[in-house]
């Protein structure tokens, strides 16, 4: 059945709840058990995405996961979040420009607010909070907030 999705999907707003969380288990390299699925959600290369238990994902979402994505267990992703595990390489001015891939890990507890982007081949540690409209380009360690463009840590965590 995977084969099927291999290419780019969008999970439309009027389907039900439940169809998105059931297309959502069945498409996906893994998914844990209690899956919450909200909105609009647009997925590339589904069979390089895992999913933890009790993963929430919020309309708007965008996962590219040509690299891989990793999500650990009781992860938040907001509306509008952007995570990619692919990117062009910029100093190469032939067209087609070849792709870069990473793979991309968000470790158990970390939310990821509105319109925030994880770029490729970085790994943001446990219980950490990435603010709205940040963008992540280096590994952010556990228990921090990061914010910014690009993302510095503001604040540790308890």
């Amino acid at each position: 059945m995977k084969p099927l999705f291999r290419f780019i999907k969008r999970i439309h707003y009027r389907t039900c709840k439940a169809a998105r969380e059931f297309w959502l288990t069945n498409i996906l390299k893994e998914c844990g058990h209690t899956l919450r699925a909200y909105g609009s959600i647009y997925i590339d290369h589904p069979e390089n995405i895992t999913f933890a238990n009790y993963v929430a994902v919020n309309a708007g979402v965008k996962l590219m996961g040509r690299g891989g994505i990793t999500l650990g267990e009781h992860v938040v992703l907001s509306p509008g979040a952007v995570v990619t595990s692919d990117s062009l390489v910029y100093s190469n001015y032939t067209m087609p420009r070849p792709h870069n891939s990473a793979p991309v890990v968000l470790e158990d507890g970390v939310w990821v607010c509105a319109n925030a982007v994880i770029l490729p081949g970085v790994t943001v540690g446990k219980n950490s909070v990435v603010a709205a409209g940040s963008v992540v380009t280096k590994n952010v360690p556990a228990n921090v907030l990061v914010a910014g463009v690009p993302a510095v840590i503001r604040k540790q965590i308890s």
